[in-house]
């Protein structure tokens, strides 16, 4: 599956007039190397005809896009983002590049203490993280608060590069990763890892 839609309406912390925007990219892992991924791909290069461009955040972790797919289909790197995120482009024609909206930490630091998860509904697999994270929050008795993120504008200033998903943990970035409930808890017991 592939979901893109035209920048200004993106749902990560980029800024990039006129082009188009990847959220997500994936393929079974079943059906990987078979070119199912290129396909879906074409099919995003052919609906962003007359656009700038085509922009994604990804990362060499394959939670997010992973970034060697898309280098072997001509995007090139642009911009990094702590702690491992990048901005990758593939320009159409002459424009202004694609940018981070920076200020990530600032965000995060202005949560103050405790743990705080950003999310939004954009992404299908948010509701698995949000029981998950309940649940391990309660075997550990640590207080969450639950930001929802409503608005793509809302997600372009989230305080995390992916935007539509972040944990920050006494003002400071932790994950944006989906996992298990036994992982939330391990993080919030333990702190960072």
């Amino acid at each position: 599956m592939i979901e893109y839609v035209p920048s200004e309406s993106i749902w990560r912390t980029v800024n990039a007039k006129g082009y188009m925007a990847i959220h997500c990219l994936q393929v079974n892992r079943g059906y990987t190397r078979q070119g199912y991924g290129s396909l879906l791909l074409n099919e995003c290069m052919q609906a962003s005809d007359g656009m700038n461009g085509v922009v994604i955040v990804t990362s060499p972790k394959p939670w997010v896009n992973d970034m060697k797919f898309f280098t072997k289909q001509g995007f090139k790197k642009i911009a990094a983002a702590p702690p491992y995120f990048k901005l990758l482009v593939k320009q159409f024609k002459q424009s202004p590049l694609p940018e981070f909206n920076t200020g990530w930490e600032q965000r995060a630091a202005a949560c103050g203490t405790g743990i705080a998860v950003f999310y939004s509904r954009q992404c299908p697999i948010i509701d698995y993280a949000i029981k998950n994270i309940k649940e391990a929050a309660k075997e550990c008795g640590s207080m969450v608060t639950f930001r929802e993120l409503s608005t793509a504008e809302e997600a372009q200033n989230a305080p995390s590069p992916y935007g539509t998903f972040c944990i920050i943990k006494d003002g400071v970035f932790l994950t944006h990763r989906i996992f298990s409930k036994e992982r939330y808890a391990e993080l919030f017991g333990n702190g960072f890892s």
